[in-house]
């Protein structure tokens, strides 16, 4: 995962692309306050659309809170994946020694056990271990005692193909927006009980259900003094205190933190701004995409989250 120093920015921002993204900040950051101070510290769901327009995006939930949009029908995805169509894609992919060869940034692993031998090195990730884990997670048995074993792959062309029918506000690109970039997208599943403890990112993050149930817990970054994050790891900082479980006793100060939460079934859509903390946990046995849009140089240099943190003494990494 990039930290903000590594990612690319580019030149710098003309004078007159500062002033208009500063100002468009700015209006997000005073949008963003007036909802989340106006709302109940607990028990808070995150807003649930069944439509947005771009234009509706860009300007009321970009950079300012996050969102599940619940479409009908719904995405490609969820209908077409099966587990026959999703061993199918992968076992092309594989070299004479049964190697994903599409195989950069996939991991299989025990997050509960690194010596587990099931768990694998990234970019070596056996055909048959990935064919037998798509098994896996689309059996209807409940996870029981097996490992929390949790598989990153990519989203392959096929696959990266059928979520062509996302929203034009994901996937279509303008001056001052990205676009969703197949190379930096996933496929992620993991059986019941499986966790991605909270952490935020510098993007502008999507994560599209696919199956199974997946419990999300957001926190603001207005909280971040209430989080006790702890020293840089993989070059980022994490919260020390357990969104799930926390120990009130050690992380007193999380008892006033805002923590939003909902749970994902198959055909949502999750958005996360940039620098959200999230924590997700599988409730079932359940296959997710990750996707994102690059923040724009005027809202990686000077997002007001940011400037906030730096001036309170936070880290400046993610």
């Amino acid at each position: 995962m990039a930290s903000f120093h590594q990612l690319d920015l580019g030149a710098p921002p003309s004078p007159a692309e500062l002033q208009q993204g500063m100002a468009a900040l700015r209006r997000a950051w005073r949008e963003w306050a007036r909802w989340y101070r106006g709302s109940e510290r607990r028990g808070y769901d995150l807003d649930l659309l069944r439509e947005l327009s771009r234009r509706d995006f860009m300007q009321h939930y970009r950079n300012q809170r996050p969102f599940v949009l619940r479409r009908a029908p719904a995405f490609r995805c969820v209908t077409r994946w099966t587990a026959d169509y999703m061993r199918g894609v992968y076992a092309r992919y594989c070299d004479d020694q049964g190697v994903l060869a599409w195989a950069a940034g996939t991991a299989l692993v025990n997050q509960a056990d690194a010596t587990d031998p099931r768990t694998v090195d990234q970019n070596s990730v056996n055909v048959r271990a990935t064919l037998d884990w798509i098994s896996s997670v689309f059996a209807s048995a409940d996870a029981g005692g097996q490992p929390r074993l949790y598989f990153r792959g990519n989203a392959l062309p096929e696959l990266w193909a059928d979520l062509q029918d996302l929203p034009d506000w994901v996937l279509a690109p303008d001056p001052d927006w990205a676009g969703a970039d197949p190379a930096v997208s996933g496929v992620w599943s993991g059986l019941a009980g499986s966790r991605t403890l909270a952490h935020r990112d510098p993007w502008h993050g999507f994560l599209v259900q696919v199956r199974g149930r997946k419990r999300v817990l957001v926190v603001a970054p207005e909280e971040v003094s209430s989080l006790y994050l702890k020293e840089l790891v993989a070059d980022r900082s994490l919260p020390a205190v357990d969104f799930v479980a926390p120990d009130l006793a050690r992380h007193p100060a999380f008892a006033r933190v805002k923590v939003l939460e909902h749970v994902l079934v198959p055909g949502d859509l999750l958005y996360l701004p940039p620098f959200w903390f999230h924590d997700a946990t599988c409730l079932d046995h359940a296959i997710s995409v990750p996707t994102r849009v690059r923040a724009s140089r005027v809202e990686a240099l000077y997002h007001p989250i940011r400037i906030d943190n730096l001036m309170h003494g936070q880290p400046a990494a993610w």
